[in-house]
């Protein structure tokens, strides 16, 4: 499958992931996978398979096996959500909530909030359409009322917003080149200017927060110090949430301590609901400046 301008052509994998030697009695897991031609340090996006009773893992029948949406397994996946609950934004599957994401990539983060009990109102802008049908066959993605893609400009779709429009408590924006040349992968160049971070601010609920992947290949971290720098000048508090590579940026006017390891360790124990922490659970670091 290709974009429409057939740069970049993307693969699903299923893998079955054995478990190691002396662990006999633990079971294997079955994961799916996105790839590009573009890309080639990882996937794009992978999720847990559930796989379907009496079956063994064969190329064939891992096709119509269920998607596991509770369970982010990329530590991107997982950082996005978690620094929503780490500054008490998100408390609870329970509390109404109102979520606007931009980049669908493989429904991963999208399809784990469509799980709480209360259904959040979830708003997916996609700029690219082959995302949307890879998401729909692939990743388990179901729209439903409360639940909606539309494949738009997620930059235009800030700035033209109006301003009497409900608030969003919960921005969550990753937005990718798939050229690992550029000096941030994420976010794409338009996301990294002052006036977009106003108008981000602008439709960001009093409380809420916004969580941006970003990503560099290289070793220059100006391109982090310049994005943090220019939304710093629109809201109270940022700072990174880094693991394993990827570095999201959240951003919020919630009054928050300095996260040491013992306050963030603490936030994640109380923020985050028990059933939840096994999936995720991740280790971070909070990263102010570079």
């Amino acid at each position: 499958m290709c974009d429409k301008n057939n740069k970049t052509c993307f693969l699903i994998v299923d893998e079955e992931l054995r478990p190691p030697p002396g662990m006999q009695n633990a079971k294997p897991i079955y994961m799916r996978k996105l790839l590009s031609n573009t890309m080639n340090d990882g996937a794009l996006s992978a999720t847990e398979l559930i796989a379907t009773p009496g079956e063994t893992f064969t190329k064939e029948n891992s096709k119509s096996w269920q998607v596991k949406k509770d369970g982010p397994v990329m530590p991107v996946s997982k950082v996005l959500i978690m620094a929503q609950f780490i500054t008490g934004t998100i408390q609870s599957e329970f509390q109404p909530l109102n979520i606007l994401m931009i980049g669908l990539g493989g429904s991963t983060v999208n399809n784990f909030f469509s799980q709480f009990a209360t259904k959040p109102n979830i708003t997916v802008i996609e700029l690219d359409g082959i995302m949307e049908d890879i998401s729909k066959k692939w990743f388990g993605l179901e729209e439903t009322i409360s639940h909606r893609i539309y494949i738009a400009d997620g930059a235009k779709y800030l700035i033209n917003r109006p301003d009497n429009s409900q608030k969003f408590d919960a921005i969550i924006i990753d937005a990718c080149y798939n050229d690992p040349t550029s000096e941030l992968i994420c976010p794409v160049e338009v996301f990294r200017s002052v006036d977009i971070a106003s108008h981000v601010k602008r439709n960001l609920a009093p409380m809420g927060t916004l969580s941006m992947n970003s990503i560099s290949f290289s070793n220059q971290t100006d391109g982090f110090q310049k994005l943090i720098y220019n939304y710093r000048k629109h809201f109270g508090t940022c700072f990174y949430l880094s693991s394993f590579g990827n570095n999201i940026m959240t951003c919020t006017d919630r009054l928050l301590p300095a996260l040491n390891e013992y306050e963030l360790s603490r936030r994640f124990v109380g923020n985050v609901p028990s059933n939840f922490h096994r999936a995720l659970m991740e280790q971070v670091q909070v990263i102010y400046d570079f």
